[in-house]
């Protein structure tokens, strides 16, 4: 009976400290700013270390790979980061007017990001390919393509 009153004692503070750096960690994945123009450059702030898919959902429903893990030389020149050094970059800066991604959810070629106004969730975590919730997730609101006074 001691034994399993420590055991679970023990996994109750491994869990707590689970807890409490994912936490840590999810605070630490930050969009900024939050209202994007044309023309604004967007930084995301990451801990580090973290996973090696990125992503982003756009006001269509269109996933956009930013960065992936490629199977072949083909995807290697549509990942915008090498997959294995990313995952130590702190920040990711976009240009608003200019950044291009592959469009997963089309014919897969490299397309403006911000091609519409409306909100974009950014996505990172180990495998973007799976189902189940991304571990890092921040949303962004682009007013779109028409310049604004």
């Amino acid at each position: 009976m001691v034994r399993a009153s420590t055991w679970l004692v023990s996994a109750s503070i491994v869990a707590a400290s689970v807890l409490a750096t994912s936490a840590y960690a999810a605070e630490g994945f930050t969009c900024l700013p939050k209202k994007l123009k044309l023309g604004d450059t967007l930084v995301i702030s990451m801990p580090t270390p973290h996973g090696g898919d990125f992503g982003v959902w756009t006001p269509k429903r269109e996933f956009f790979f930013l960065v992936f893990w490629p199977s072949d030389s083909a995807e290697a020149r549509q990942t915008l980061r090498n997959w294995d050094t990313f995952k130590t970059e702190p920040e990711f800066r976009l240009d608003t007017a200019t950044s291009m991604a592959t469009n997963w959810s089309g014919d897969r070629s490299k397309q403006l990001i911000f091609a519409d106004a409306g909100w974009y969730r950014f996505v990172l975590d180990d495998n973007l390919e799976t189902e189940g919730t991304p571990k890092f997730t921040c949303r962004v609101h682009f007013l779109g393509r028409r310049a604004t006074s």
